[in-house]
């Protein structure tokens, strides 16, 4: 099955498998835009969003960079927010899902809006999944569910990338 755009959700934090998942999304990006995939869609944020973004980008896809709100990078260190403002440039498209948002809350409920508008751009999606049911890539995983999206998994704790439907994960 071809998919024309794929989304990623994943973590930020990926510790000592940072290495092994940007292999993987490296590896999984070639093997996409070799199918037929053309546009990879990522939420901007740090961790396996900016791998895939570097990823989609080098396997010759364009970037579509969809960003929850203007001051996503601002409490970022200096260097992050420079890779984040060269990749976004280099992005064939943008969207910014809002405005900024006032607190804590109205950013998570932002952050949980992006991943719909991500999520729902696109016919496929990779997850960088620690396998544990809270927070916004399992939120983001449960979404994918409902459009009845098949995923690509990968695990960073088992070190293992598994193709499956988004349903299968969330059951």
């Amino acid at each position: 099955m071809t998919w024309p755009a794929v989304a990623l959700t994943g973590h930020r934090d990926l510790g000592d498998a940072t290495d092994w998942v940007a292999g993987q999304l490296a590896d999984g990006a070639r093997r996409l835009a070799d199918q037929g995939t053309t546009v990879g869609a990522s939420g901007m944020a740090l961790g396996a969003d900016t791998l895939w973004a570097r990823a989609v980008l080098a396997a010759g896809m364009q970037l579509h960079a969809v960003i929850p709100f203007e001051a996503q990078a601002d409490r970022w260190t200096p260097e992050q927010q420079a890779q984040w403002l060269r990749l976004r440039g280099l992005a064939a498209r943008e969207t910014v899902c809002g405005p900024n948002p006032r607190d804590h809350v109205r950013a998570t409920a932002a952050l949980h809006y992006r991943n719909q508008v991500l999520i729902a751009a696109a016919e496929g999606l990779v997850v960088v999944w620690d396998g544990r049911r809270r927070g916004g890539t399992w939120s983001a995983l449960l979404f994918a569910a409902t459009l009845h999206h098949e995923v690509v998994w990968i695990d960073p704790v088992r070190r293992q990338t598994i193709r499956t439907a988004a349903a299968a994960l969330a059951s």
